[in-house]
């Protein structure tokens, strides 16, 4: 892994799994290489739920992981609103927007920190770019 960082690369993103407990083996293992100067970014693809998550976060702060990226279902808005309540980790949205109504709800429960606009789930460029500027 180090040979990627003469590459210049500047942070690992970590793919989850619906395995939390080799996902966290994973995220210490990757932290131990890598030291305490690169961000880790870990997206879980909504395999982890609300109470799995915190407890796994909490678990792995001494990793410092920089972004989470949807660790739980799209649809629950108040899960992630917990989640990001419990962490102390920046959250990142992507599985449930489909929408600028769907960012506005997002926004109003406080269960993101950042919004990622996936334009095949917006069905093109033209409505990704409606949801970016909330119309």
């Amino acid at each position: 892994m180090l040979r990627v960082l003469k590459l210049g690369v500047t942070f690992i993103k970590i793919k989850g799994s619906a395995d939390i407990a080799m996902d966290i083996k994973r995220i210490f293992a990757v932290r131990e290489v890598m030291g305490d100067d690169v961000p880790i970014r870990l997206d879980l693809n909504a395999h982890w739920d609300t109470l799995g998550t915190i407890k796994t976060m909490k678990e792995a702060k001494d990793c410092h992981i920089q972004y989470l990226e949807q660790p739980i279902p799209g649809w629950d808005l108040k899960g992630m609103a917990r989640i990001r309540d419990s962490i102390g980790i920046r959250l990142i949205a992507d599985e449930g927007i489909w929408s600028a109504q769907d960012v506005v709800q997002i926004a109003e429960l406080g269960a993101s920190d950042i919004i990622n606009i996936k334009i095949s789930k917006t069905c093109g460029l033209p409505t990704a770019k409606k949801v970016e500027a909330g119309t």
